[in-house]
């Protein structure tokens, strides 16, 4: 089964779940994400959850509808032996969940990488 077919249901069960509002069942899904990134980055240990949980507060109060790209206009990143996978915006090679704000033309943008852990596919970056 390819990887595509694989990650495209859980893109859009994750784009359902930003959908919702409910930080307080986003944000454990990127805690894995926020400790590697605050490891690999030298910040202090919750660093980086907080400022994700920031700029996601940011596009639900700037009241930003999340940008639905078909799957055709989606591109897959495979690395390192297929042990992490994304899909981003095709045009743009970013943004597995974005924000579009229609008065500058942009997206907010966040990216998510996984990785098959114990079986299980995990966000880690």
């Amino acid at each position: 089964m390819g990887l595509k077919i694989i990650q495209w249901p859980m893109i859009v069960e994750l784009w359902d779940l930003f959908e919702t509002k409910k930080m307080n069942m986003i944000l454990p899904l990127f805690e894995a994400r926020s400790k590697e990134l605050d490891l690999a980055f030298y910040r202090e240990p919750g660093y980086s959850i907080e400022s994700f949980e920031h700029d996601l507060s940011n596009a639900y109060k700037q009241k930003l509808p999340l940008n639905r790209i078909d799957n055709d206009y989606m591109q897959l990143v495979v690395a390192y032996n297929e042990k992490l996978v994304t899909m981003v915006n095709a045009g743009t090679g970013n943004g597995t969940v974005m924000f579009y704000d229609k008065t500058d033309n942009t997206n907010t943008f966040f990216n998510v990488v996984w990785m098959k852990k114990d079986g299980k596919w995990i966000i880690i970056r």
